[in-house]
């Protein structure tokens, strides 16, 4: 069913709209095509779910859900959803999370009776289904998606649930990926690299398993050639690349370099060579090293594949944890503030650290 034409619309990021009423019908529904927009954190991620959703086909949640794994581990402990009352419970708990919080900021709320009534079936990929769907009509976009650079772990989770779901993976050289870590939140190079080792492996070993839909980009063409990269994702998708795509309503990122910026920087990458050590860009290398040249990045020292000891990470993420807290009391105006958030994102997260 349409949405309604008489509804009074919302503008929302990257110059979407939305319509606040919709009308529910499980008849003649055309199938979502459904998209998910995964990295490694300061990669890109944001920047590309903005341009994608400048594209009139497009309708990416502006806010990271972060939320699917924990509920699909504890979906069973609502019962059958299709009774309204088990539902409800369910409505509740999601309704605490960040994204929903963040998407009632900006004027939108995912009604429960209208999310119960596009269910389609009472397993837990139907629950997310549905709210997919309900985005689709909010906004008239036949293709939505999710952009949360944490599911870059969760193909398995995700394409068991939608099989039919494309994945777009944005990969950045690891040595400005660590370096805009540091930055943005003062985390550790060496951790980062670790990170960025293991979890892209990961990644691109569970679509080849799977042979989930999927494309894969570099940061640093999409920022020297938006068009071609985005081209590439439109193709997957089979949507026509619109021209829009080239440019932003709104800034894409609140940190960093890129911070306000209306237009793509394309020379926002190489910024290890001026603003890291040498001994700082060998260690990364010796770390990730290997995967870098894999993946086109050409290494400036010595390749490697060394991996953190158990106790290395445990320090590293002890310190990352501390200067992420500081970041948040900064961000958030006070202490108290900032651990009423923390514990909020720890707790919906899901996807182990």
């Amino acid at each position: 069913m349409p949405v309604s034409k008489t509804a009074p619309r919302l503008e929302c990021l990257s110059g979407k709209k939305w319509s606040r009423g919709i009308r529910v019908s499980t008849t003649g529904v055309q199938p979502l095509k459904l998209l998910f927009v995964v990295g490694m954190p300061r990669s890109g991620t944001k920047l590309l779910r903005d341009l994608l959703n400048r594209n009139p086909a497009i309708a990416i949640f502006p806010h990271e859900t972060h939320f699917i794994p924990y509920l699909s581990a504890r979906f069973r402990r609502f019962g059958d959803v299709s009774r309204r009352e088990n539902f409800a419970r369910m409505y509740a708990e999601v309704r605490r999370t960040i994204f929903f919080e963040r998407m009632i900021e900006r004027g939108v709320v995912f009604e429960e009776a209208v999310w119960h009534g596009l269910l389609r079936g009472t397993q837990f990929r139907d629950v997310i289904g549905a709210l997919f769907e309900y985005y689709s009509k909010l906004t008239g976009c036949p293709i939505v998606g999710d952009k949360t650079p944490d599911y870059v772990t969760q193909v398995p989770l995700l394409h068991g649930m939608f099989p039919d779901a494309v994945f777009v993976h944005i990969i950045r050289d690891p040595r400005d990926y660590a370096l805009s870590m540091h930055r943005a939140w003062g985390k550790s190079l060496d951790r980062a690299a670790h990170r960025w080792k293991h979890q892209i492996r990961k990644y691109r070993s569970d679509v080849a398993s799977l042979r989930a839909h999927h494309c894969e980009i570099r940061y640093e063409d999409l920022i020297r050639s938006p068009q071609a990269s985005l081209q590439s994702i439109c193709d997957e998708l089979n949507v026509a690349f619109s021209d829009s795509m080239g440019s932003l309503s709104e800034p894409a990122e609140n940190l960093g370099r890129a911070r306000g910026l209306l237009t793509i920087d394309a020379a926002n990458s190489n910024k290890w060579r001026t603003e890291l050590r040498l001994d700082q860009v060998a260690r990364i290398e010796l770390i990730a090293g290997n995967l870098m040249a894999e993946l086109g990045y050409k290494v400036s020292a010595t390749a490697g594949d060394q991996n953190l000891g158990p106790m290395q990470l445990l320090i590293h993420k002890l310190s990352d944890g501390i200067e992420l807290y500081r970041f948040r009391v900064r961000d958030c105006g006070g202490v108290l503030a900032a651990f009423r958030q923390a514990c909020k994102a720890y707790r919906y997260r899901g996807v182990a650290d």
